[in-house]
């Protein structure tokens, strides 16, 4: 809304809001974006939480969070 001053689409995909927003992402976004994309649905359906479960070790999770860490300032700060 703030970019292009229509009405995003109903969907929690990271890489097409981005792309609707016409945000320029850094090029490893396109690749943690689909992930990050994924933690919402397997967090919202049963028969896919114990595989994400299984998945998100220690490791894994440091990870994920300082890379959506990193997505939340770059979004933050396109539009201040």
């Amino acid at each position: 809304v703030y970019s292009t001053e229509a009405t995003p689409p109903r969907t929690h995909d990271l890489e097409l809001l981005t792309t609707k927003a016409a945000l320029a992402t850094p090029p490893h976004f396109t690749e943690w974006l689909p992930v990050i994309t994924k933690f919402n649905m397997e967090a919202r359906y049963a028969d896919d939480k114990s595989s994400f479960y299984q998945k998100a070790t220690t490791e894994f999770t440091a990870t994920w969070l300082d890379r959506v860490g990193e997505v939340y300032q770059w979004l933050n700060n396109q539009f201040n």
